[in-house]
């Protein structure tokens, strides 16, 4: 008799939270929502933003993610190896903050995303699509690293203090673009994946409440 009972006042809860919603309608929004974010994630759509800052697809194999570190993603490396030669001669102190605060956020948000991305919840093509995603992200921070390089090391880039002050802020902006991206992917994914259990626990609970109810008849 408590089953029932219980059984009952969740189902009334279920019926509260989704405004009047039947069983079938509530499961069927909550499948719905679920599908919207698999979209958000897995569209094209991603991609082609992604392209308007002028980086084709890398078609590489993908590197493991656990390699992250050893192939230093990490921006503010270049601080402590450029200063020590003295090539940062122009970059205000300012702008060295900001690259490194930067850095730092994009090494995290990485770091985050490719701990979510084995999580046992998503499917394989998931698994596989996020990683490529990531791997990108990854290369474009190396282009970054390779380009702030160059304007300080390579004899055969001419330019002034003037010049050298507009590329850096060129290639902060560009920064600050791939991390708004990277932070909505990695919230997107985080969504996904606690979606997808809670829905998972709440399916397991149902099923033991029916399972103890039909004991009790």
């Amino acid at each position: 008799m408590k089953i029932k009972l219980l059984l009952f006042g969740l189902l009334v809860c279920l019926g509260q939270l989704s405004k009047g919603q039947t069983t079938a309608e509530w499961l069927r929004q909550k499948s719905t929502q679920e599908r919207y974010l698999i979209q958000q994630i897995l569209a094209n759509g991603f991609y082609k933003d992604y392209l308007k800052n002028g980086y084709s697809i890398i078609q590489a194999g993908l590197k493991s993610i656990g390699s992250w570190k050893e192939e230093e993603h990490n921006f503010h490396r270049i601080f402590f190896d450029n200063q020590r030669y003295g090539m940062m001669r122009v970059m205000e102190e300012n702008q060295k903050k900001k690259f490194y605060r930067l850095g730092r956020q994009f090494t995290i948000l990485l770091q985050k995303s490719a701990i979510l991305a084995r999580d046992g919840i998503l499917l394989n093509q998931e698994r596989f699509y996020v990683q490529q995603v990531l791997y990108r992200f990854a290369t474009a921070s190396k282009i970054y690293y390779d380009k702030l390089n160059i304007s300080y090391s390579d004899p055969q880039i001419s330019m002034n203090d003037r010049q050298r002050m507009d590329f850096i802020n060129r290639l902060l902006s560009e920064v600050e673009d791939d991390l708004i991206a990277l932070k909505k992917f990695t919230q997107q994914l985080n969504i996904l994946i606690t979606s997808r259990k809670e829905e998972r626990i709440e399916t397991i609970h149902l099923r033991r409440l029916l399972t103890e109810e039909s004991y009790e008849e």
